[in-house]
């Protein structure tokens, strides 16, 4: 089966859509229909701000089946109605995706220190990308690509470590809002601490799946 088969069998997917001044927002959509290589996807009402849309710009989708992770490059061709944006399809691939390094968007606290700094930095509550291999998470201070940095994970609360680590900052991001989000590869963790963040990010996606059922049921209703 062609990967743009398996994304609209997909009831959720994230898609990256840019934005104008060199930004991009991550969100959930559904696909809708296709006709190759063009393809229709779906937002929640007030999510997709039109306005702010780099239509020069080329989206991203990805999704996981099984062991795989599928992506796909897309151009935007237009507004197909309120909500919606019809996309070109440009690039579809496979890479082979370890089960423990699978990513998932959840909230948890942080506490982060630069390796050549004294001071630790605060991160409570915070809508962080987590997996086995790292965290991308946001900051109020601008780091450099190749700054190393240890992390502290706070799973249900703000006082309790349930895994640390050291890890090398692999992107910087500025986001829509001005904020600034920093990606951080894990490069010294004990195997027990990475075992937690793996049960941890197991247990947010079950959660999750329950919730995106529910999500379906709210599109479906539009």
């Amino acid at each position: 089966m062609e990967t743009l088969e398996l994304l609209v069998d997909n009831q959720i997917v994230r898609i990256n859509v840019p934005l104008i001044g060199r930004r991009t927002l991550s969100l959930d959509c559904v696909p809708q229909s296709i006709d190759h290589p063009t393809l229709d996807v779906g937002f929640l009402p007030g999510q997709l701000p039109v306005e702010e849309i780099d239509f020069s710009g080329q989206c991203t989708l990805s999704f996981d089946v099984g062991d795989m992770v599928y992506v796909v490059r897309a151009n935007i061709d237009g507004i197909p109605g309120p909500g919606k944006l019809r996309l070109i399809n440009v690039q579809s691939y496979t890479s082979t995706q370890k089960r423990e390094f699978f990513r998932i968007d959840t909230e948890l606290s942080l506490y982060w220190q630069p390796l050549d700094e004294d001071r630790s930095h605060s991160a409570p509550n915070a809508r962080v990308n987590l997996s086995g291999g790292g965290i991308r998470f946001p900051t109020d201070k601008r780091l450099s690509i190749r700054d190393e940095v240890a992390v502290k994970l706070c799973f249900d609360d703000q006082t309790t470590i349930d895994a640390e680590c050291v890890g090398r900052v692999v992107r910087v991001d500025e986001k829509r809002n001005g904020q600034i989000e920093v990606a951080v590869a894990f490069t010294d963790i004990d195997p027990k601490d990475r075992d937690r963040i793996v049960s941890f990010c197991f247990a947010r996606q079950r959660e999750q799946l329950r919730q995106r059922v529910q999500v379906r049921s709210d599109f479906k209703s539009e």
